[in-house]
């Protein structure tokens, strides 16, 4: 296949996949089975005549090879995911038919976290939980043969296992990710543990010593600051939150908006790049809480990402690559829900400091999940823990977060590999990229019309570049993760 067909065909399937995952979510038919469909991208022969391309572009030539290079990844990515699709497939079958009664209720697997969250009843909640466990270790073979093709895979592909597979397109290296983010959970420890107990027995009504993993769902809820945010017109926030920038969201012709969607159970928001940036679509299913705005406030941010990505770049930088870019500018915007000039201005929420507190003593314990899963996904992907994986989760969860943790959750993260170092990288950039922001254009940032363009020009970039790429050009030096420790502690 020529590198210009291939190029098409590369921007036509990230095009129809966004659109499936739309068609998902709303709950509609999900049309033809795109992978299958287009297998001849996926071959070892494809992968090998992308990284022969890429070796015979001159160095000089940075841009072609950068766009190379995400195309072999491309091609990587789908020969892995063919090579796993009939577990993966049965993992899914498993999943969407797997339900769990309780008191005559039949819950299924896709709500249970937000039925944990929701549940004021304590011995609901224990019970919820424990037949959730239940049904998850009916998955853990399963997922087990999933570890195995992958690390089989990454072997084919010329990786000597899974985690150097998923640490190539980014050039990320994740042991040397795990040391820096070490110091976090080190310094933030005495802090998270001196908080943590208030907050378990305000918003979940439980004490520290018999808290579990659900019971941390319920209290970083914070159910108890929703009269503030229930009856939030989500339009109104989301308009608002970019005019200080200089731009109209209704005027955008390239955005589609639907803050009241009807979707299926267990989805709640997403932002579907079905053309980039001609054709972009926010779409969040109301809780009608305090939730809603929290979850619109990352998913704007990646909607305008794509729409201000230019009509100019290579396809390849339209859309993805590396999942840190997303991840940061989700952060800066998740921070605004931390300022009290934007509670009071969009919600009238003045006395809102215990909020603000309790909102950052959540951030930290997810900052700290993360750190302590990259730990466990590090060695957990380079094969190194055989038969102990379950035992090495629960005491590296564990210890971060401060409550008992089940072995049986761990299956959930395998879902999106590596996600908590592409979150960790973003988080860093966010708080960095906001700081900068106060120095050059005044604490009040988002009103700044300098600011927007500035904003503006490096979402035009889409992803061109990864995270740590981005805050160079901007002038931010490397990710600081000691910075992002202070922040978070400061704000609790």
């Amino acid at each position: 296949m020529k590198l210009d067909e291939y190029r098409m065909r590369f921007c036509d399937y990230r095009s129809a996949r966004a659109l499936a995952r739309l068609q998902c979510a709303e709950g509609r038919p999900h049309g033809p089975d795109l992978l299958r469909d287009n297998s001849d991208m996926f071959r070892i022969d494809d992968v090998e005549q992308l990284r022969t391309a890429l070796q015979e572009t001159s160095a000089g030539r940075e841009t072609e090879r950068a766009a190379i290079a995400r195309l072999a990844a491309f091609a990587e990515r789908g020969y892995m995911q063919l090579a796993v699709d009939a577990v993966w497939s049965e993992i899914l079958d498993w999943a969407q038919g797997s339900r769990i009664v309780v008191e005559g209720e039949c819950i299924p697997l896709s709500v249970i976290q937000e039925k944990l969250a929701a549940e004021i009843d304590l011995g609901r909640r224990r019970e919820l939980r424990a037949r959730a466990e239940d049904l998850l270790r009916e998955a853990e073979d399963l997922y087990s043969e999933l570890d195995a093709l992958r690390q089989e895979s990454a072997r084919r592909l010329g990786y000597p296992h899974f985690l150097a597979f998923l640490e190539s397109p980014d050039r990320l290296d994740a042991a040397k990710l795990v040391q820096k983010t070490e110091a976090l959970l080190t310094r933030s420890s005495r802090q998270y543990e001196t908080d943590l107990p208030a907050l378990l027995r305000r918003e979940a009504g439980v004490g520290r010593e018999e808290a579990t993993g659900a019971d941390l769902l319920r209290a970083e809820r914070l159910p108890g600051f929703d009269r503030w945010f229930a009856n939030a017109r989500l339009e109104r926030v989301y308009e608002e939150l970019f005019t200080g920038f200089g731009f109209l969201t209704y005027r955008q012709s390239n955005v589609s908006v639907n803050l009241n969607a009807e979707g299926r159970e267990g989805w709640r928001v997403g932002c579907f790049a079905v053309r980039v940036p001609g054709d972009i679509r926010l779409r969040l299913r109301p809780a009608g809480n305090a939730i809603d705005c929290r979850r619109l406030l990352p998913a704007s941010a990646r909607t305008q990402h794509f729409a201000w990505t230019s009509a100019e770049l290579r396809p390849e930088f339209a859309f993805p690559g590396d999942r840190g870019v997303s991840a940061g500018w989700a952060a800066l915007f998740e921070t605004l829900a931390n300022e009290p000039g934007w509670l009071v201005e969009t919600f009238g929420f003045v006395e809102n400091r215990e909020f603000r507190r309790s909102l950052a003593l959540t951030d930290l314990m997810r900052a700290r999940c993360d750190a302590a899963l990259l730990r466990y996904e590090t060695e957990h992907y380079a094969g190194s823990l055989a038969g102990d994986a379950g035992t090495r989760y629960v005491e590296l969860l564990g210890e971060a977060l401060g409550v008992k943790v089940e072995s049986s959750s761990r299956i959930c993260a395998s879902d999106l590999p590596l996600a908590s170092a592409h979150r960790l990288r973003g988080r860093a950039f966010a708080w960095q990229l906001r700081e900068y922001l106060k120095t050059r254009y005044g604490h009040n940032w988002r009103r700044a019309r300098k600011a927007g363009e500035m904003i503006i020009d490096l979402w035009n970039t889409g992803h061109r570049y990864t995270v740590e790429e981005l805050a160079h050009i901007i002038g931010l030096g490397d990710l600081d993760f000691d910075a992002l420790t202070d922040e978070m502690l400061k704000g609790c």
